[in-house]
């Protein structure tokens, strides 16, 4: 369990780089033919790798005994979810995998789907942060119970 933590946090890091000094590497082509950028792979696996870290990360979502760490587990899941759909659902709101919008009548691509984009990263990037809070409170207030 301690690799998988150590992997998940050395990609979420390393992603965190990556698009925070906006690497020339984020750009480079991963596929001509699809037009898919590097960049869009790279995103993906720092979304999936925050659920990951929590995964590994706290044993309670592993094995739940509580009400409330199973309802932190649905949670979790829903966060997993989220990242896994996460290209997949942009691929269909900006018809491009660069995830690039234009002005335009048509919903897909348009400016307007480029809102219903930043929604689902907010909320694929947030739901996993709030979820790490949740779980370091119920692992405080549990261990304040047992103790």
């Amino acid at each position: 369990m301690r690799i998988g933590l150590l992997v998940s946090l050395v990609v979420f890091c390393s992603v965190i780089f990556l698009l925070v000094t906006g690497s020339p590497l984020l750009n480079h082509p991963l596929s001509e033919s699809l037009g898919l950028p590097l960049g869009t792979l790279i995103t993906w696996m720092g979304f999936l790798s925050f659920p990951g870290m929590l995964y590994f990360g706290f044993p309670a979502l592993r094995t739940p005994e509580s009400k409330a760490q199973r309802f932190l587990k649905r949670a979790w899941m829903i966060s997993l979810v989220l990242a896994l759909a996460w290209p997949f659902v942009s691929f269909y709101l900006a018809a491009n995998w660069s995830f690039s919008f234009r002005l335009q009548e048509a919903f897909r691509g348009s400016d307007r789907a480029s809102y219903y984009f930043w929604y689902l990263c907010t909320a694929t990037a947030l739901w996993p942060l709030l979820l790490l809070s949740a779980l370091i409170l119920e692992h405080l207030l549990g261990g304040a119970r047992k103790g």
